[in-house]
């Protein structure tokens, strides 16, 4: 019996190397008959270089850089080969990430991309074929002005000073596209959120950034006047591409360099070759921290039903914490479990110990089910 187990990485606990290595060693132990596939998958957001690099190989290439406060930094990046093409793979949030600040109104005021263009224009340097960034868990919401403005966009801002897109008063990127004449620009995004409006970077992630509604507000008319800008003089319509708000209008950024949006999910699972375990395997174990309202949303669990529903293979999700979600969305999953066996607070759960056994015993007790079940009606077929 074939079992694939791709759990994306439980925030602040696990990552998803540890969550599937953890479920294969409980149930390799347990059962000799099944045969374990461990996949590391991500959405776009933590632990996507990772997973490219755990299945595809590549060296880190170190940099430096700055933060999104503009703090002095050293960080790194992927380069790896596929299909004859160089590709350097960038992990957006380990340079602008919400986990380097504590959020609040002044640092969503004054953070911005501009790191992340220093780390691009590294890679431009090593003369690869091809960037991903991946814009899952930003800490910014500067409309991609910042990383423009390092690759040499003319934004009217010349003392670049806190976040461009609230001083902004243009946006020249003639400079720049000449970069990307014979490169191929792409973002693994983890969201469908446009650049602005209701369904925008700023209304939409703001607040969890450190935004009041008045400067959230402020932040998407900003957005709206750039996205004007654009649609004026690059005839590019940012609101009519799902994913350009994401990372903070980062997303926008890039498809008005010319780049293409994916679905991080999409992206990763073509390096990890993940379709092809999943048509072989007779049962897939996937998950996440948290089930929810957003799983939907082009998070792991629901990417990976949609590949075990071409498969007619089952399905069983596990998960830290699991809140109610539509009948429609449950209906792709033959399980959602969430992993805590009693009452807990949310220091004891995120710890990492408590995380790996937890899990470990909930997939061995569904496994064990799954296999009386099976041998229940092949005894009924005899």
């Amino acid at each position: 019996m074939n079992v694939v187990v791709a759990i994306d990485s439980f925030k602040g606990s696990a990552t998803s190397l540890e969550l599937n290595q953890a479920v294969k060693e409980a149930i390799e132990a347990d059962f000799s008959q099944v045969e374990c596939v461990c996949i590391p998958i991500a959405d776009g957001g933590e632990g996507s270089l990772e997973a490219i690099y755990t299945a595809n190989g590549g060296h880190f290439q170190s940099c430096s850089t700055v933060d999104l406060l503009g703090r002095n930094c050293k960080t790194e990046y992927l380069i790896t080969l596929k299909e004859n093409k160089k590709i350097a793979i960038i992990e957006s949030a380990k340079v602008v990430g919400l986990d380097l600040i504590h959020p609040c109104e002044e640092t969503l005021c004054q953070a911005s991309t501009y790191g992340l263009g220093l780390v691009v224009k590294d890679a431009l340097e090593k003369r690869v074929n091809q960037i991903i960034l991946t814009l899952g868990g930003s800490g910014t919401s500067d409309g991609g002005l910042g990383f423009l403005q390092a690759l040499g966009a003319d934004t009217g801002d010349t003392a670049r000073t806190g976040n461009p897109l609230l001083v902004a008063k243009k946006l020249d990127l003639a400079r720049v596209k000449q970069q990307f004449a014979q490169i191929n620009l792409i973002a693994a995004a983890d969201v469908t959120n446009v650049y602005y409006g209701s369904n925008g970077a700023a209304k939409v992630f703001g607040m969890q950034k450190g935004g009041s509604p008045e400067i959230l507000e402020k932040l998407d008319a900003k957005a709206q006047r750039i996205a004007t800008y654009l649609q004026e003089h690059d005839q590019i319509v940012l609101n009519q591409v799902a994913g350009s708000g994401a990372a903070g209008g980062l997303g926008g950024a890039i498809v008005a360099l010319g780049g293409e949006l994916q679905s991080g999910f999409e992206l990763i699972s073509q390096f990890t070759n993940l379709e092809q375990m999943v048509s072989k395997a007779d049962l897939v174990f996937t998950g996440e921290g948290s089930i929810d309202s957003q799983t939907e949303n082009g998070k792991v669990p629901f990417g990976i039903a949609q590949l075990t529903q071409k498969f007619a293979v089952p399905v069983v999700v596990l998960c830290g914490r699991y809140t109610a979600i539509k009948p429609q969305l449950a209906a792709n999953f033959q399980g959602i479990f969430c992993i805590q066996s009693a009452p807990i607070s949310l220091e004891e759960a995120l710890k990492k110990e408590n995380t790996l056994l937890n899990i470990a015993n909930t997939a061995k007790n569904i496994l064990k089910l799954f296999l009386f079940s099976k041998q229940s009606n092949l005894e009924k077929e005899w």
